[in-house]
């Protein structure tokens, strides 16, 4: 087994194939739970607003940070032997930030907005957490 392949368990394209479907589930579970706790319900019209954004917006998002900016960032990691769980999270973050930022502006938000850089970047420490995972990436920043 060579060097490049000891750094992850099971393929990249498939993590990326899966977190890109995979991170805006899971904003769309939060956004629910959260319309739930504050008194909406399920079938409430935030709900399907939510739903709407993520199909819409959200799911062309993230397959696009993925493939454009995220792949490259990992395959650089992998390249150069860092590939770790840490460096990959890390890097996610960055990059949902900047996805959330260009979101927000394609979808006619004000600087007001800027807290969704915050989302952003938890959303692509999350989408760098899945992808790690289904990797199988090691959970640490050095190597032994």
């Amino acid at each position: 087994m060579n060097d490049t392949a000891a750094q992850h368990k099971r393929p990249l394209w498939l993590a990326a194939l899966l977190t890109s479907i995979g991170a805006p589930l899971v904003y769309y579970i939060g956004a629910l739970a959260l319309n739930v706790v504050t008194g909406g319900s399920f079938y409430s019209e935030e709900a399907f607003r939510a739903l709407g954004f993520v199909i819409f917006i959200g799911l062309p998002a993230s397959v696009a940070a993925m493939f454009i900016l995220g792949m490259p960032f990992v395959l650089l990691l992998r390249a150069v032997g860092k590939l770790s769980a840490l460096n990959v999270s890390l890097g996610a973050a960055i990059i949902g930030a900047v996805t959330s930022s260009m979101v927000v502006r394609v979808t006619g938000g004000t600087p007001e907005m800027l807290p969704e850089l915050g989302v952003g970047a938890l959303i692509g420490l999350l989408a760098g957490a899945i992808f790690s995972t289904i990797a199988g990436l090691r959970f640490r920043l050095l190597h032994p």
